[in-house]
């Protein structure tokens, strides 16, 4: 849950680099590096802002998450015509086993419940499901990782929940000493040193391959 406000975050950064009164690093600079903060986060650990989602069927097999989504994490069910009626769940399945069994799995004759899912890392937004549909007449339930929004008032509060809060801080501080690598060599050494803290507080230096379906893994195997 988001409770800390982006004012909190900021001044946290301007007493590190010892610049409370933003001579050096405005309250508006520093904002933008909390925004670019956000999205790196998501961008390493998409898992870490997941937003659960009723979706129409686009008619055919192939899906989009919405536009506010950065990458799939899940199909979970049916939903009904209503998007209010929970149906049978929808598992994830390797396309190249449709492929194979079925030829022609992406012909579709008639709206049905979704059985199956279809992911491949390397296309983000999209996904397939089997069998597919006519739109709008089903609707399913996906979770997918949603891109933080631009922050633009200090009042707000940050997107992701408050336990990231170290973690955008170390960004915010990265890009920051970022600015005066033209001039303070020691400013190269603490930006590359608090971006090396945002990777390891962010996902313990696991392999992101860990963090995958097993499906998903699967894929990256033969790939």
């Amino acid at each position: 849950m988001a409770l800390i406000t982006a004012q909190q975050i900021v001044d946290r950064a301007a007493q590190t680099l010892y610049d409370e009164t933003n001579i050096q690093w405005s309250t508006d600079e520093l904002l933008r590096h909390l925004s670019d903060a956000q999205r790196a986060a998501v961008l390493h650990l998409p898992e870490i802002n997941p937003v659960a989602s009723v979706v129409p069927l686009i008619a055919g097999t192939r899906q989009m998450i919405p536009a506010d989504g950065f990458k799939l994490i899940d199909v979970v069910r049916n939903m009904g015509e209503d998007g209010q009626t929970p149906g049978r769940a929808i598992r994830m399945i390797d396309r190249s086993a449709l492929d194979h069994t079925n030829e022609e799995w992406h012909v579709v004759t008639e709206s049905q419940p979704v059985k199956h899912f279809a992911y491949d890392t390397r296309d983000r937004r999209g996904f397939y499901v089997f069998p597919g549909g006519f739109a709008p007449l089903l609707r399913i339930e996906i979770i997918y990782a949603a891109a933080p929004p631009e922050l633009t008032d200090l009042s707000r509060t940050i997107g992701l929940d408050d336990v990231y809060q170290p973690v955008l801080l170390s960004y915010m501080l990265h890009r920051a000493y970022a600015k005066d690598l033209p001039v303070q060599l020691r400013a190269a050494d603490r930006s590359a040193m608090y971006f090396q803290q945002f990777i390891l507080t962010l996902t313990g230096q696991k392999p992101e391959d860990e963090r995958l379906h097993p499906l998903q893994q699967e894929q990256l195997i033969h790939q």
